[in-house]
């Protein structure tokens, strides 16, 4: 096999293995920190957001509780979403084959029955025939 071959085979294997590990040390030494700065700023302007919110309305709001509500609201409602779109999915798929099967090809399942059994009827007939007048 010429993708085995073992000329080839290992300078693409060890380019292979050049390739991911600049990739893989590129992402764990720039590009991971840079999102983790990023989200933990994005954490430190909240906690502040919500302590200044607190402190402007004497504590009446809490802005995490607030916003993890409806962070969990969301999210039940896109599960939810999803749930119906499968079920309705799924009873699509059952109609439609269902509807394919009785209206488009129901003239090539009947010649296909029929010619499947048309065969089995030709050799039970042959069979018994055989086995009638056998010595």
């Amino acid at each position: 096999m010429p993708q085995l071959d073992l000329i080839t085979f290992f300078p693409q294997f060890i380019w292979c293995f050049i390739f991911y590990f600049s990739f893989y040390f590129y992402f764990l030494f720039k590009i991971i920190p840079k999102l983790a700065t990023v989200l933990k700023f994005r954490k430190h302007k909240l906690l502040s957001l919500a302590n200044n919110i607190n402190k402007t309305k004497d504590g009446s709001t809490n802005l995490l509780v607030e916003y993890d509500k409806i962070i969990k609201t969301s999210c039940q409602e896109l599960v939810n979403l999803f749930q119906e779109l499968l079920q309705k999915g799924h009873a699509w798929v059952i109609y439609s084959s269902l509807d394919m099967q009785t209206k488009n090809l129901w003239t090539c399942n009947k010649i296909f029955f029929n010619n499947m059994f048309a065969k089995e009827a030709i050799n039970y007939k042959l069979n018994n025939f055989v086995d009638k007048y056998s010595i």
